[in-house]
C-alpha cells in the first residue's frame, strides 16, 4: 500500500475559508430607512392635537418639566422660567435658530442655553439621566411647548431634527450603591444633626425657606445634589436668594422677599420669622451674594473626611428615592 509523501514544513498550506465581512453600509441604509419612515409617518398621521396632549403628558409626568417649570400665567417659577409664553418668545432667543431649533437644542442640550437669572446646568438633557425621553416623546414634547403661545407644527419639528437629530435615550451609567437611605432620611429630619426640614420640603413634611426638594432626585443627578450641599452659595435656586432692605429708620433687614406687591412684601428672615415691609418705607433694596443654606453644613457632625462623607452620601441617597413615584 502506498504512503503519501509528508508534507514539508515549507509547502504552502491551504487558504483558509473567507469570512464575509458584516454588511455595515447595508445595515446602516436600513435603520435610516426605518427612522425616515417612522417620521413620515409621524407627521403625515399624527394629529396636532393628539401630539399635543401626549407632550403635555410627557412635560407633566416622564419628563419631569413641571418639576421645575411653571406654565401657568402669574406664577412664580421653581428654579426654571415660566414657560407660559415660550411657543412665542422661543423666535426671539437665538439669532441663527428658528423657535422650533432653539426649543429642540434646547431639550437636547439644555446648557446650550441659560436663561438670565438662572443657575447653569440645572436642567438635565431629556434622554439622558435621569429622563431618558424617546425620540417621538421629544417631538411630542416640543409640539406641546409650540402651543404654550403658539402654533404647534409638525412639518418643523422635522425640519428641525435635520440639524439637531434626536438620538435614542442612553442607557443609565452603572454606579455602584453609595449610601444608606434611610439613615439619609433620619438625618433630614433630625432637629439636633442636620435640620435639613427646617427649610426644605419633602412631601407633606418641613418648612419653606427653601426649596421643596420631593421630586429632586427626578431632575438631578447625585453629583449635582452633592454640589449643592456642599457648596451651597456656588448655585441658589431663583426665589431663593437673600435680598438686604434698608429702610428709612436706619440699620437692614437681610431675608427672602415673599408674596410682593406695589405697595408691601413679606420677608422671610429665618425659620418662622416674617415681617410685612412697606415699599414706602424702603430706601434700598441689594441682592446679596450669598445662600440662606450654610456652608460645611456636616463639618460640625463628624470626626473626620470620612464620616463626613458618609453623612453626606446617606443624605444623598435620601434625596434621590425620595419621589412621590414614577
Amino acid at each position: 500500500m502506498s504512503q503519501s509523501a509528508p508534507t514539508s514544513p515549507c509547502a504552502p498550506s491551504s487558504p483558509a475559508p473567507r469570512t464575509r465581512p458584516f454588511p455595515w453600509a447595508l445595515a446602516a441604509i436600513v435603520v435610516l430607512t426605518l427612522a425616515c419612515a417612522s417620521a413620515f409617518w409621524w407627521i403625515t398621521h399624527s394629529t396636532p392635537a393628539t401630539s399635543v396632549a401626549w407632550g403635555r403628558e410627557v412635560f407633566q409626568g416622564k419628563g419631569r418639566c413641571s418639576i421645575c417649570h411653571e406654565v401657568r400665567p402669574g406664577r412664580e417659577p421653581v428654579r426654571c422660567p415660566n414657560l407660559v409664553s415660550i411657543g412665542r418668545d422661543a423666535s426671539t432667543r437665538v439669532r441663527d435658530r428658528s423657535a422650533t431649533e432653539y426649543l429642540l437644542e434646547s431639550l437636547l442640550e439644555p446648557t446650550a442655553y441659560t436663561a438670565q437669572g438662572y443657575p447653569y446646568g440645572v436642567m438635565p438633557a431629556v434622554n439622558r439621566e435621569t429622563i431618558f425621553l424617546t425620540p417621538p416623546e421629544v417631538r411630542a414634547l416640543v409640539l406641546y411647548l409650540q402651543s404654550l403661545g403658539g402654533t404647534p407644527d409638525r412639518r418643523s419639528v422635522a425640519a428641525a431634527e435635520k440639524r439637531f437629530p434626536i438620538p435614542p435615550p442612553l442607557p443609565p451609567a452603572p454606579r455602584a450603591p453609595r449610601g444608606d437611605a434611610q439613615a439619609g432620611r433620619a438625618l433630614f429630619f433630625d432637629r439636633q444633626r442636620a435640620n435639613c426640614a427646617s427649610c426644605h420640603r419633602v412631601g407633606d413634611l418641613g418648612g419653606d425657606l427653601g426649596p421643596e426638594l420631593t421630586d429632586i432626585g427626578l431632575v438631578q443627578s447625585a453629583a449635582q445634589l452633592r454640589q449643592s450641599i456642599v457648596k451651597p452659595n456656588a448655585e441658589v435656586t431663583v426665589g431663593y436668594r437673600l435680598w438686604e432692605f434698608r429702610p428709612r429708620g436706619g440699620g437692614r433687614r437681610l431675608g427672602i422677599p415673599r408674596n410682593e406687591t406695589p405697595d408691601q412684601l413679606e420677608l422671610v428672615e429665618g425659620v418662622g420669622r416674617r415681617t410685612t415691609l412697606r415699599t414706602v418705607d424702603l430706601l434700598a433694596r441689594i441682592p446679596h451674594p450669598g445662600s440662606p443654606m450654610p456652608e460645611g453644613l456636616l463639618d460640625d457632625l463628624a470626626v473626620t473626611p470620612q464620616a463626613r462623607d458618609a453623612l453626606l452620601d446617606d443624605l444623598i441617597a435620601f434625596l434621590t428615592t425620595c419621589s412621590r413615584g414614577p
